[in-house]
């Protein structure tokens, strides 16, 4: 494009179809109204920008695959692209008079991709069509809500009926926005509570490292304190979490937050002061499975869950809580959640065979899963599994740590662990090898018999005797599983609840103490003033009856002297 440059007074350029490759020579035409060069081979938008009386503006046919350098052209108010390669569009925005609008057959697929045209207030018509984005079923209720003011689309006048669709469609997607932050930050804030109650257990149990596939499988996992704003991210990194946790994203942000403490923060790095108890536990119900924490998490198991969600519940994940507090909830987690089968124990420091006689308290036990590894230190030793399976087989325990409990194991453990038994009902009191006989015998199954009534004969007589044996149908199990007495002696009280214990029984012997010396005082003071009594009493007697004797010595005086008090006393009683 040469020797245009004298034109000056020029007003319309018509150049279409000339195979011209690249905008140039048009820098003096500052009058030019009209320019035309559509069918051409334009790659790039350019050179445009000194044409500020340019009122339309033909590229269509060109090669152009983004729209840019639009600015200078303030009095643009036509601009035709049509029959392009346009896949992205910036700087519309940017045209104050631009009026009418023409993009159809380019490769637009999503409204993102030109979304600066719902920044520009003067557009009020525009062509889409025979792009890709036109396949959307709302693509013209998007583009009417972006671009309120349009009045045409794809030369069809937009008419009330379909700019009121488009407004309820915004209104629905601000609902959906407004409901998605708020999820996003309920899952912000139950995120930070893990990481909390993460960062607050590595502080009290330092023991606790995580193992080497966790930090492989987590070394790139990005910082998720910073807030992000972008949805597609924060999608994408939600679905990552959940597909490594299993399809469960507390499980998975659980693994995070671990991960993330163990990577990242020396131990001196945590303050417990400056942290906020109230966000660092957490207890939530997320597809029939109960996650548990933090210690304080224990706490919410006396709300009210409703029976719906509570009966729903079949399993229980517990970590970031020493096992200790956990045992002395285990009774009262199951009468919340009654039907719990599953109980997952991960960071929970459990350290010794006794710890795992408190889990007899969940009954309906079917599968118990501990993290091995220094989090639990009992897992290092060789035989914790068959101590487990010795102590709880009889809870109708199937799976141990994901793996099917076979019968030779069961033998094996007990092989192994069978000698506790004698040594321990050995050992136990009377009183106490009692308690435990009567309280398996008031846990075992009872039978409801229902007898036949009959005759005086001795035929009827036989028939009510076989009544009286129960059979298999007439028998009803109603009850929980059993443990074996021996078994049952077995048994752990956490160190807090033993230290209460120890405190209390010392608090009630210092008070008997109290109280039976100070009996055994007033019990010595009176036999001192009995034996004092006993002692003076005859001299007593004899003075009392010598006073008497010398009293009644002059009867006629004693007798006045009697009568006149007699008197004395009628005549003041008298009303």
């Amino acid at each position: 494009m040469s020797g245009l440059s004298t034109l000056r007074s020029l007003r319309v350029l018509m150049l279409g179809k000339n195979r011209i490759e690249k905008i140039s020579g048009l820098e003096n035409l500052v009058k030019l109204d009209v320019l035309d060069l559509h069918g051409n081979q334009i790659r790039v938008i350019e050179n445009l920008n000194q044409l500020c009386e340019l009122r339309v503006l033909n590229l269509a046919g060109n090669q152009l695959e983004c729209v840019s350098n639009l600015t200078g052209m303030d009095t643009l108010a036509e601009l035709n692209l049509r029959r392009n390669n346009i896949s992205t569009i910036n700087q519309i925005d940017l045209l104050p008079s631009l009026l009418r609008l023409f993009l159809s057959f380019n490769d637009i697929e999503r409204w993102s991709d030109v979304e600066c045209l719902g920044e520009s207030t003067s557009l009020l018509e525009i062509t889409l069509d025979g792009n890709p984005l036109t396949s959307e079923i709302s693509y013209k209720q998007i583009v009417i809500k972006n671009i309120s003011q349009l009045r045409q689309l794809d030369m069809k006048r937009i008419t009330d009926e379909e700019r009121r669709v488009a407004a309820l469609m915004l209104k629905k997607e601000e609902d959906r926005r407004r409901e998605n932050h708020r999820q996003s930050l309920a899952k912000e804030k139950k995120r930070l509570a893990i990481s909390n109650a993460a960062m607050r257990w590595k502080a009290e149990f330092p023991f606790n490292k995580v193992n080497t596939s966790i930090k492989n499988e987590h070394k790139q996992t990005t910082d998720l304190t910073e807030e992000n704003t972008e949805s597609d991210k924060t999608k994408t990194q939600e679905k990552k979490w959940t597909d490594e946790g299993g399809g469960s994203w507390l499980s998975s942000v659980a693994v995070w937050a671990t991960s993330q403490y163990k990577n990242n923060l020396p131990l001196n790095a945590i303050s417990l002061t400056s942290m906020d108890v109230s966000q660092s536990f957490l207890a939530e119900i997320e597809n029939d499975n109960l996650f548990l924490f933090g210690p304080k998490s224990l706490e919410s198991l006396d709300k009210n869950w409703g029976n719906q969600i509570s009966a729903s519940v079949n399993a229980v994940t517990i970590q970031f809580i020493y096992f200790d507090d956990v045992s002395s909830c285990f009774e009262k987690l199951r009468q919340r959640f009654p039907n719990i089968t599953s109980l997952v124990l991960k960071e929970c420091g459990l350290s010794s065979f006794r710890q795992l006689n408190t889990i007899t308290q969940m009954k309906k036990l079917t599968s118990l899963t501990i993290d091995e590894g220094t989090a639990n230190p009992l897992t290092q030793f060789t035989l914790w599994k068959y101590y487990a399976l010795y102590r709880l087989v009889h809870l109708s325990l199937t799976t141990l740590n994901g793996n099917k409990i076979s019968e030779s194991e069961v033998l094996k453990s007990e092989k192994i662990f069978g000698c506790l038994s004698l040594a321990t009902t050995s050992n136990l009191s009377q009183y106490r090898l009692s308690a435990l006989c009567n309280q398996n015998a008031t846990s075992k199954p009872h039978t409801n018999i229902t007898p036949t009534l009959g005759s005086g004969t001795k035929e009827a007589g036989k028939k009510k005797a076989a009544a009286t044996t129960p059979s298999k149908e007439s028998i009803t199990d109603t009850s929980l599983p059993t443990e074996p007495i021996g078994k049952s002696a077995l048994q752990y009280t956490p160190s807090k609840l033993a230290q209460a214990d120890n405190l209390d029984r010392q608090i009630r012997h210092s008070v008997s103490r109290e109280v039976v010396g100070e009996i055994c005082s007033n019990v010595c003071d009176i036999a001192t003033k009995q034996t004092q009594f006993f002692h003076l009493w005859p001299r007593i007697f004899i003075e009392m009856v010598a006073e008497a004797v010398l009293e009644m010595k002059d009867t006629e005086a004693y007798i006045r002297r009697e009568a006149n008090e007699f008197y004395c006393r009628e005549w003041n009683e008298a009303p």
